[in-house]
C-alpha cells in the first residue's frame, strides 16, 4: 500500500516497473536466461550445416568437392616422420661406479671358493672336489676351469698368479664402456680372451684366466628408461604435424573411390563431417531469443503484472515456448509441417489465454510467430505472419468464462474459420499454392486446437495449481459441498459471505480486479468457521453467547483460529491456492479490537495484555483482490449493526473503517492505490445504500404506529377510518401494484 500511494503517479505502469524489479528479479533473469538457453537448443539443429555420414573403407556415393577453404592434417605421415625422429634418438646411459669392485669382488669370492674346495678333506677324489665347487659357486664356470683348479696338480702358487692375471685383465676391460643393452659386453669379453693368451701362461692356465675373467665381467653403464623415453618424445614433439591445404571446389575424393583416412581428415577440415557450428550465426540467435523473452517479461510486468508477480505463471509461459520449438523441430521433416506448426501455436496460445493472462497470450503468440524461422530451415515469413495472426485471432477467441462445453462449442468453429482464410490468404500474398490438403489439415487443427487447450488447462490447473475463470464458476456452484456444507451448519457465516460478495464484486469490477475470483473467494474466506460455527455472533441468532462465559484471550483465540481451521478445510477439499490466498489473508494481522478492549478492562495490570495475542497471524493482503475482501468483510460486519441509516452514516462509516485498516498497516503490501480506495469507497456506499434503501409502508403499518404512539401518551387510539389516508384512484398506465411497492 505505501509503495502504491507513493507510485500513485504517472500510474500503475511505473508501480508495476518498481514492483517487478524488486521482488524475485534475479529470479525471472535467471528464467529469461535459461528459457533463451532451452531456446538456442532446440535451434541447435538449425545452426549445424549438412554433414557426411562416411567411414574409412567406404565407398563415396559422389564426387566430393570442398565447399570452403581449409587445411587438415595428414595424421599417417605425422606418425611416420615422429616415429623415425624417435627411433634416432640414442638411449641415455647412467654410470655404474661400483661395476669393476663388483666383478673383482665375484673374482675374490671365486678363488675362496677353489680354496675351500681344495682344503676340505673330506672330498676324496677331483670328482667330488669338482661338484662341490660347482654347487657353492654363484657364477657358472667351465668344468675345465674347476678341474684345474681343485686339481693336487696346481699349486696354490699357480692359483695366485691366475688371480693376478685375471684381475688385471678385468681392469682393463672394466676402465671402457660397457652398455647394458647393446654387445659391448660380448665384445669385452672377446677382447678379454684375446688378451688372455699375450700372458704367455700354457694353454690350460690361458684358458682359465680367459674363462674366470669373462664370468666375472659385466656391464659398466646401465641405460635409463626415465630419461631415454623423455629425450624420444621432445623428438617427437619437435616433428610437426604434415598439414594439406584445400582450396574450396577442390576435389576431396572422386565418386566410388575407398574412403581413407586423409579423406577423412580433408572432410572435417571443411566441416562436412564433425559437428562445425557457424558462430556469428549462433551468437544472433541467441541474442535475438534472450531479447525476445526478455521483451516478452517486460510486456507482462507492464500489461500483466499479475501473471509478472506469480513466479509459477511466468515457468509456464517459459515452458510452453521450449515446448513449441521443440514440436516446431519435431514436426518439420513432416509433410504436414505447416498446419501442424500452426496448430501447437494456437493450442500454445490459448492455454496461456486460459490459464495465465488474455493480453500476455497475445505477446506469446507473436513470440511464438517470430520464433519459427529459427527454429526450423523450411520456414518461411508467409508461414511466420500466419502463425503471428492466427495467435493473435485466437488469444481473443477463446472465452475465459462460461463451461468448457459451450467455449469450445464456438471457439472451435471460429478457429478453424479464421486459421484456414489466414492460411489461404497468406499463401495467396506470397503466390504459393498451397493445395486442398493443407487447407483441410489446417481447419481440423483449428478445430482440435480449444478442445487441446482446454483439455490440457483442465490437467494443468489440478497439477500445478493454476486457478482458471472455469474452476472458480464451478466453485460459486451453491451446491459445491463445502458451500452446501457451510450453508447447513453455519447459515449466518453463509449469508454473510454472500453479503461480502455482493459488496467486493462491483468495486473489484470498478478498479480492474478480477471480480470473479472476489466473489469466489468471499464465498470461502468464512469457512473455518464450521469448525466452531456457534462461537461467532452471526450464527447465535441471538441464543446464548459462549464467550460470555471466556475469558477474553480465550475467545481470541477461537476467532484467530478460524483461518488456520479455514486453510485446513481447503487443503482437505483441495480448494485452489488463489481461493486459500483469499482465506489466508482476509484478516491480515487485524486487531480483534473488542476481546482486547475487554482483556484490558479486566486485567490487574492493564499493561500486562499483549496487543500481539490479540491480533491474526497474517500475512497482510498482498493482492488487489484480498486486499478488496479484508475491506468488504470489515465494511459488512460493521454495516450489519446500523439500522435505518442515512447516505452520510454510511459514508463516514465506511470511510472510517477503510481509514483504520490503512492506519493499521494492513494495505502495506497490496497494490491498492489512493486512487482505488476512493473507488472502493464509493462503490461500498452505493452498494450499502442499496441495502439499506427505504421502503414504502403499508397503510395497517402507518395506524399501528398511531395507535401505539396514542397509547404511549395515555390517549384514546383513533377510529381506523380517521388514521388511513382515504383510497386513491390508480391511473391506467400505473405500472406499480401493492406486490411492486414492497420491493422499493
Amino acid at each position: 500500500m505505501r509503495r502504491a500511494l507513493r507510485d500513485r503517479l504517472p500510474g500503475r505502469k511505473r508501480r508495476s516497473f518498481r514492483l517487478g524489479w524488486k521482488e524475485g528479479t534475479r529470479r525471472r533473469l535467471l528464467l529469461a536466461l535459461v528459457t533463451s538457453g532451452c531456446l538456442f537448443l532446440a535451434t541447435w539443429a538449425r545452426i549445424l550445416p549438412q554433414r557426411l555420414d562416411l567411414v574409412e573403407g567406404d565407398t563415396a556415393p559422389r564426387t566430393i568437392r570442398a565447399p570452403r577453404a581449409g587445411v587438415y592434417v595428414d595424421d599417417t605421415e605425422t606418425a611416420r616422420l615422429r616415429e623415425e625422429a624417435a627411433a634416432s634418438v640414442p638411449d641415455v646411459y647412467a654410470p655404474d661406479n661400483n661395476a669393476t669392485n663388483d666383478a673383482l669382488t665375484t673374482l675374490d669370492d671365486i678363488f675362496a671358493r677353489i680354496a675351500q674346495a681344495r682344503a676340505d678333506r673330506t672330498l676324496v677324489d677331483s670328482l667330488a672336489r669338482v661338484h662341490a665347487l660347482r654347487n657353492s659357486l654363484v657364477t657358472a664356470l667351465t668344468t675345465e676351469t674347476m678341474e684345474l683348479a681343485v686339481s693336487p696338480s696346481t699349486t696354490d702358487s699357480a692359483l695366485r698368479r691366475v688371480k693376478e692375471a685375471t684381475a688385471g685383465l678385468v681392469r682393463r676391460q672394466m676402465s671402457r664402456e660397457i652398455r647394458n643393452n647393446t654387445d659391448d659386453l660380448q665384445q669385452a669379453r672377446a677382447r678379454l680372451s684375446d688378451d688372455a693368451r699375450g700372458l704367455g701362461l700354457s694353454s690350460a692356465y690361458t684358458t682359465m684366466v680367459a674363462d674366470l675373467g669373462q664370468a666375472v665381467l659385466k656391464a659398466n653403464r646401465i641405460v635409463d628408461e626415465d630419461k631415454t623415453l623423455k629425450a624420444k618424445q621432445e623428438k617427437r614433439d619437435a616433428v610437426k604435424e604434415v598439414k594439406h591445404p584445400v582450396q574450396p571446389g577442390d576435389v576431396i575424393i572422386a565418386g566410388h573411390e575407398e574412403v581413407r583416412s586423409h579423406h577423412i581428415a580433408a572432410f572435417r577440415a571443411v566441416g562436412l563431417m564433425q559437428v562445425q557450428v557457424d558462430y556469428s550465426q549462433a551468437a544472433g540467435v541467441l541474442v535475438a531469443y534472450t531479447l525476445m523473452v526478455v521483451l516478452l517479461g517486460l510486456f507482462a510486468m507492464w500489461f500483466a503484472d499479475e501473471a509478472y508477480r506469480d513466479f509459477g505463471q511466468l515457468v509456464a509461459v517459459a515452458g510452453l515456448l521450449v515446448l513449441v520449438a521443440v514440436a516446431y523441430h519435431t514436426i518439420e521433416p513432416t509433410s504436414w509441417f505447416e498446419p501442424g506448426a500452426l496448430t501447437a501455436a494456437v493450442t500454445a496460445t490459448m492455454l496461456v489465454s486460459l490459464l495465465v493472462h488474455q493480453l500476455l497470450a497475445l505477446a506469446t503468440g507473436v513470440t511464438i510467430g517470430l520464433m519459427l524461422p529459427m527454429v526450423t530451415a523450411g520456414s518461411d515469413a508467409r508461414l511466420a505472419t500466419v502463425i503471428v495472426l492466427s495467435c493473435t485471432c485466437a488469444a481473443f477467441l477463446v472465452a475465459r468464462r462460461g463451461s468448457i462445453s459451450s467455449v469450445v462449442a464456438v471457439a472451435s468453429p471460429s478457429m478453424a474459420l479464421a486459421g484456414t482464410a489466414i492460411m489461404g490468404a497468406g499463401g495467396q500474398v506470397f503466390g504459393i499454392d498451397l493445395g486442398t490438403r493443407t487447407l483441410v489439415i489446417t481447419a481440423i487443427g483449428g478445430l482440435a486446437s480449444p478442445m487441446l487447450a482446454m483439455g490440457a488447462s483442465v490437467a494443468l490447473e489440478r497439477l500445478f495449481g493454476f486457478t482458471t475463470d472455469f474452476r472458480l464458476t464451478e466453485l460459486n456452484n451453491p451446491h459445491e459441498p463445502l458451500l452446501r456444507k457451510l450453508l447447513a451448519e453455519a447459515p449466518g457465516s453463509y449469508q454473510s459471505s454472500i453479503m461480502v460478495g455482493n459488496l467486493a464484486e462491483p468495486a473489484a469490477e470498478e478498479i480492474g480486479a478480477d471480480a470473479l475470483l472476489v466473489r469466489t473467494g468471499a464465498l470461502y474466506h468464512d469457512i473455518g468457521k464450521l469448525r466452531r460455527p456457534f462461537f461467532f455472533v452471526e450464527n447465535q441468532f441471538g441464543g446464548d453467547n459462549p464467550h460470555d462465559r471466556l475469558s477474553p484471550h480465550l475467545s481470541a483465540l477461537v476467532l484467530i483460529a478460524h483461518v488456520k481451521d479455514g486453510l485446513d478445510m481447503a487443503d482437505e477439499y483441495r480448494i485452489p491456492d488463489a481461493i486459500r490466498r483469499c482465506i489466508a489473508e482476509h484478516q491480515g494481522t487485524g486487531l480483534i479490537k473488542f476481546f482486547y478492549q475487554r482483556a484490558i478492562d479486566t486485567a490487574d495490570d492493564p499493561h500486562d495484555v499483549q496487543e500481539s495475542n490479540f491480533r491474526y497471524p497474517g500475512p497482510k493482503p498482498s493482492t488487489r483482490e484480498t486486499a478488496l475482501l479484508m475491506l468488504a468483510d470489515t465494511v459488512e460486519a460493521a454495516a450489519r449493526t446500523l439500522e435505518h441509516p442515512s447516505h452520510q452514516e454510511i459514508s463516514q462509516l465506511v470511510q472510517r473503517l477503510i481509514d483504520d485498516k490503512v492506519r493499521d498497516g494492513q494495505l502495506d503490501d497490496s497494490p491498492l492505490s489512493f486512487h482505488d480506495l476512493a473507488v472502493i469507497r464509493r462503490s461500498f456506499v452505493s452498494t450499502l445504500a442499496g441495502m439499506f434503501h427505504q421502503r414504502i409502508k403499508y397503510p395497517e403499518q402507518i395506524a399501528d404506529e398511531v395507535r401505539k404512539a396514542a397509547r404511549t401518551q395515555g390517549k384514546k387510539p383513533p377510529a381506523v377510518d380517521r388514521v388511513l389516508p382515504p383510497p386513491q384512484e390508480k391511473k391506467p398506465l400505473d405500472l406499480y401494484d401493492e406486490g411492486d411497492d414492497a420491493d422499493l
